[in-house]
């Protein structure tokens, strides 16, 4: 039976010496031991072990092999094992590789994609182990494979639901920064626009959660069919959409960009034989003249878009430097409001009116005012 040396390789047994009784005895036991151990392989189903000669040539196969790769022994003793590998790992040499690599190193350890015999892939996990014989010569390899599938589907989602938004299948936060700062490292110019669902609030309040997620859905939806191929479309939570647009870069084409969004909601979004109606407000901030970091351009399209909601004059505004400014002094007095109350710097005075025939008072009217020590 093939023993393992030291060095992590398989050594086959030396030849055995001049017979006498107790030698005999010997490889008799030898000879049970070998055949225990070839049926407690071959009746392994968990994971496929299977021998390969110097070339890769199958010379033996258990159960678990049959199993996982639909071969019979007899269909594939005697056959290259590289037909176990997609055409295109074929093409690139790598059954090759990893038999130069388990010779040259004592073993091979990876995860792959291999073919059954009916054609259907699946995930492995492969090792790969030299047999040498106790000269060093090198008789062959033992390869152990154990189909990973499920491991993989399960981190694949695990991944997914990192990465993209669970309801609308677009991408999240994360990712969407992580296109975006891809797309700023190149140098090219960029928009970002920031959208901005108008009376989803109330929708959601007056019909339920399971009315807003469809009308999310559906207007995902809608922007993806806006912007076609030309950007990246994500989620960044709630009512909050983002479209990212490399290459884009002209602020003469923002407008008409914005319109075709916005004219993308104007038709109602059915729920239970109901129309609702949603409006649009879009922010707009363009690289590099109004920010080359995701988070700087991801701020500045707020602004725009914040003030694109409070003016309604426009559903869209392009980002300006004095934007910052007023939300700056905007925070400040509310801070300095907050900091008034709590202090109880807030002092009620009366303001008579007086009316002007006979300067007698007409009312008092409470003011409000801030007393500053």
């Amino acid at each position: 039976m093939a023993r393992k040396t030291p060095a992590g390789s398989y050594a086959a047994p030396s030849p055995p010496a001049a017979q006498t009784p107790l030698l005999s005895q010997a490889e008799q036991e030898l000879a049970e031991s070998e055949q225990r151990f070839r049926l407690l392989v071959e009746s392994v189903t968990d994971y496929a072990s299977y021998m390969l000669d110097p070339n890769g040539v199958v010379t033996n196969w258990n159960s678990g092999a049959q199993r996982f790769k639909g071969y019979s022994a007899p269909e594939i003793v005697g056959k290259h094992f590289s037909q176990f590998f997609t055409p295109e790992d074929r093409q690139a040499g790598l059954p090759e590789r990893i038999l130069q690599t388990a010779a040259r190193e004592g073993r091979f350890e990876a995860e792959g994609v291999r073919v059954r015999k009916d054609g259907t892939h699946f995930w492995a996990s492969v090792v790969v182990d030299t047999i040498r014989d106790e000269t060093g010569k090198l008789l062959g390899f033992a390869k152990i494979t154990r189909d990973i599938s499920e491991r993989r589907r399960n981190e694949e989602r695990l991944w997914h639901l990192a990465h993209y938004d669970a309801l609308t299948d677009l991408p999240n936060r994360l990712t969407l920064c992580e296109r975006l700062r891809e797309a700023l490292s190149s140098g090219a110019p960029l928009t970002l626009l920031m959208l901005d669902l108008d009376g989803f609030k109330e929708v959601n309040d007056t019909l339920g959660h399971a009315a807003g997620d469809a009308i999310l859905k559906a207007a995902a939806q809608r922007i993806k069919s806006s912007i076609g191929e030309r950007g990246i479309v994500g989620r960044l939570g709630g009512d909050e959409f983002a479209v990212v647009l490399p290459g884009f870069g002209d602020p003469t084409a923002v407008p008409e960009f914005c319109d075709r969004l916005i004219q993308a909601f104007r038709m109602p979004f059915p729920w239970q034989e109901q129309d609702t109606y949603l409006g649009l407000s879009i922010g707009v901030a363009m690289a590099p003249t109004h920010g080359d970091t995701p988070e700087e351009l991801l701020g500045n399209a707020d602004l725009a878009l914040y003030r694109a909601k409070a003016e309604r004059s426009r559903d869209y505004c392009l980002y300006q430097p004095g934007f910052r400014c007023a939300a700056l002094a905007r925070w400040q007095l509310d801070q300095e409001l907050r900091e008034a109350l709590v202090a109880g710097q807030f002092e009620l005075f009366y303001q008579p009116q007086v009316s002007l025939a006979d300067y007698f008072p007409a009312q008092w009217d409470p003011k409000l005012g801030i007393h500053v020590t």
